[in-house]
């Protein structure tokens, strides 16, 4: 389309030689040298740009023989160039529904400006500059775009995006006999009086927020510690674990399953690390609940002093976020992807050794101190999370491929070289300046007598490592399980009930006065690499079911790991 456009240029001439530059800056010389009479002086000029052309030049002179006026009409005429639509995307097509994608016209130019966007996207359209749309199901989309700037030209643009089918989910296990409807109920029961008994609202709170109170079974036991204590990041990661992977085994069975999840990151982001804020606060403690005899009730949450975090939970986050945006979408009142990918950093940053590659145990830690800053935690080598984070966190894979060949170097060297007979590993491990290996720390490294041996932390050991072989398709620890689940049932007499809580790497119990869910769980995932282990499994789930071991009478951390060991050990664990 051409535009005209008329110049209206005054000039006074006297009498004389006068000077007109054109659009070449040439220049014409006329001559009135006749003063009684009126001149009318014609010009024509060309201009020889391809977005002006002169019609006409008309000067007239006038009045007495000594000035006269001149006034000139510029008639020019424009081109505008029709707009360009382009597309840019956040997510690259292929990727698996359900998924929420931000579609942006940022790109679109042209050459005065786009006042109109117009989007078409599986039967809806938009108008807005940014889009963001959730396709629910598999197939190629057509995403069409039209722009049109001020004179009403316009553009379209049409590119194809494909949205496949989830892969199949991945489980290499052996199933209990009961089979998969039997794992199922199961969880459903064990689900229901695990969250009626530990899961908490936080009073006065809004939007709501909820936490699990890991302390109500042992507030009035005469042994338990800081019984103002009400939770812990760890427990919260256990939390939003069970949710998002309830949501998915059977999103009728608990309507609010939802609304609770949300509250659980509300209740996250209101404590969030003092030193890493995009890492959780790992203890908080109540204003209602007496500190030594556990009397009270909950009025309100505070942080704890220190206020700190602990890797464990974090990373539990981080992957309960990835299921629900899986699950959910992250499109609606919480951005669950953005949530995780920023815990995920912050996990990287603030708890990953910067050249060790290895994971510390939490944002407290100096990377060079000489004390903690080569020191590990057997029960984070969580493998399946780590390669998830290499798969979700993009710009930073390369590093956490790294830091998960780190972690299994390290377990199979404690296996080959302190405990090649029971394959068990202590809760903490520290470097060796001398061999240049992780080795069992000392007594009481940070928590207790025991930290050198199998005890409280190593005990989730057996489900943590097995994961990465069921749903990740890796062997690298498998021949380190084998030796493990052979002890066990060696030890045990293939019995659960005789497993203790707590070893020596070379297998010694360290009390047979109790028996603790927390250590004979984690065994139901481990046991199940081994197709030939169907008895042990059957006995285990067994063991382990509400029936025999009710959840209303165990303990928080006995039951949480119990509940998440079979929904994993059930092929019910959601990999996003």
């Amino acid at each position: 389309m051409k535009m005209k456009i008329l110049l209206y240029i005054s000039v006074i001439f006297t009498v004389g030689c006068q000077s007109v530059t054109d659009s070449d800056d040439k220049v014409v010389e006329n001559d009135f040298s006749d003063t009684n009479t009126q001149s009318n002086v014609e010009t024509d000029t060309e201009s020889q740009t391809d977005t002006q052309d002169t019609l006409e030049t008309e000067t007239e002179t006038e009045g007495n023989n000594t000035q006269g006026a001149t006034e000139t009409v510029t008639e020019t005429e424009t081109e505008n160039f029709a707009p360009v639509a382009s597309i840019s995307v956040d997510t690259p097509s292929g990727e698996q529904a359900p998924v929420t994608v931000l579609f942006s016209a940022e790109y679109s130019t042209d050459d005065q400006a786009i006042v109109q966007y117009d989007w078409l996207i599986n039967g809806q359209s938009f108008s807005d500059e940014l889009v963001s749309y959730s396709f629910d199901e598999a197939q190629i989309y057509n995403i069409v775009l039209t722009v049109t700037d001020a004179a009403g030209e316009n553009n379209t643009i049409t590119i194809p995006f494909e949205v496949i089918n989830p892969e199949p989910q991945i489980f290499r296990g052996l199933l209990p006999t009961m089979g998969e409807q039997g794992v199922v109920d199961e969880i459903k029961t064990q689900y229901d009086a695990w969250k009626e008994k530990y899961l908490v609202t936080r009073p006065g709170i809004v939007p709501m927020q909820k936490f699990v109170w890991y302390k109500v079974d042992e507030r009035f036991e005469d042994w338990a510690d800081n019984k103002r204590a009400v939770t812990v990041s760890e427990a919260h990661g256990y939390g939003m674990l069970i949710l998002a992977n309830m949501a998915a085994i059977d999103d009728q069975h608990d309507t609010d399953v939802k609304s609770d999840f949300d509250a659980m990151v509300n209740y996250l982001n209101s404590f969030p690390s003092s030193i890493d804020s995009r890492l959780m606060s790992w203890m908080q403690w109540t204003d209602g609940i007496d500190k030594l005899t556990g009397e009270g009730s909950i009025t309100d949450v505070i942080d704890a002093a220190d206020g700190d975090s602990a890797i464990d939970g974090d990373m539990d986050i981080a992957y309960a976020l990835l299921i629900a945006d899986k699950i959910w979408g992250s499109d609606g009142a919480v951005d669950y992807k953005t949530k995780a990918l920023s815990v995920i950093h912050g996990i990287l940053e603030s708890t990953v050794h910067p050249t060790e590659n290895v994971l510390l145990l939490g944002d407290w830690v100096n990377p060079n101190s000489s004390t903690y800053g080569k020191a590990t935690r057997a029960s984070d080598f969580m493998l399946q999370h780590l390669r998830v984070f290499a798969k979700v966190d993009v710009e930073n894979s390369e590093r956490w491929l790294q830091v998960l060949e780190k972690t299994i170097d390290i377990y199979k060297n404690n296996v080959n070289n302190f405990s090649n007979n029971t394959g068990l590993v202590a809760d903490f491990l520290i470097h060796n300046s001398v061999s240049g290996q992780y080795e069992p720390s000392p007594a009481n490294f940070l928590e207790s007598d025991y930290d050198g041996d199998y005890y409280y932390n190593s005990a989730r050991v057996p489900w943590r490592l097995a994961m990465d072989y069921l749903y990740g398709d890796d062997d690298s620890v498998v021949n380190e399980l084998e030796i493990l689940n052979n002890w066990i049932r060696t030890d045990s007499g293939n019995d659960p009930e005789e497993i203790y809580p707590g070893y020596t790497l070379n297998g010694n119990k360290l009390d047979t006065s109790y028996i603790d869910l927390t250590f004979s769980a984690p065994f139901v995932v481990s046991a199940s690499i081994d197709l030939n282990n169907q008895q042990w499994v059957d006995d285990l789930w067994e063991h382990l079911s509400d029936q025999n071991n009710p959840v209303k009478y165990d303990f928080y951390f006995g039951n949480s790991i119990r509940l998440l060991s079979i929904i994993s050990a059930g092929g019910q664990w959601v990999v996003p």
